[in-house]
C-alpha cells in the first residue's frame, strides 16, 4: 500500500517523495507505505506505515487505486497488489524519514520524472494521481 502525500503551496501541487535506503531501489524514489499484515486492514496499515516512516498518522485517507507490482527481496520475488490512497496530514504534522526511508522531499508534481522511482507500481500510482487532479 502506498500514500500519495500531497499540498498545495501557492499554485502548484507538491508531493511527498521518500528515498529508498534499503534495496530493492536503494537510493531511488517511493512513496511512504509498505506491506498490510496479516489481520490488519488497508486503512490500519496505511496509519502504521505512516507513523513508522514519516513519524506522523493521516489526517484523512482516500482510496484512489491499486496496481500490480513485483517486489524481489532476499532472493524471492513477491507478486503484490499496491493499493494506492490519497492522504492528508494536518497543517503542522512534523515529518522525519524513518524506518527505510532516507530522505524525504516535498516536489512539484507536474514536474516530477516518473524514471526516479525504483517501481512501476509508484510510478503508476504518481500518474494516476496526476489524472485525478487533472
Amino acid at each position: 500500500m502506498a500514500a500519495v502525500i500531497k499540498q498545495n503551496a501557492d499554485s502548484e501541487t507538491l508531493l511527498l517523495v521518500a528515498t529508498r535506503s534499503r534495496e530493492p531501489g536503494k537510493g531511488q524514489w517511493d512513496l511512504p507505505g509498505g506491506y498490510v499484515d496479516p489481520g490488519e486492514s488497508a486503512e490500519t496499515a496505511l496509519n502504521r506505515e505512516l507513523k513508522e516512516e514519516i513519524g506522523v498518522e493521516p489526517n484523512s485517507s482516500q482510496y484512489l487505486t491499486s496496481f500490480p507490482n513485483v517486489y524481489p527481496y532476499k532472493n524471492v520475488v513477491y507478486t503484490t497488489c499496491d493499493m494506492v490512497f490519497i492522504v492528508t496530514l494536518d497543517d503542522d504534522a512534523q515529518i522525519v524519514a524513518d524506518d527505510d526511508v532516507e530522505s524525504l522531499s516535498w516536489m512539484p508534481l507536474n514536474e516530477i520524472d516518473l524514471n526516479g522511482f525504483a517501481f512501476e507500481s509508484t510510478k503508476q500510482a504518481v500518474a494516476a494521481l496526476r489524472a485525478h487532479l487533472g
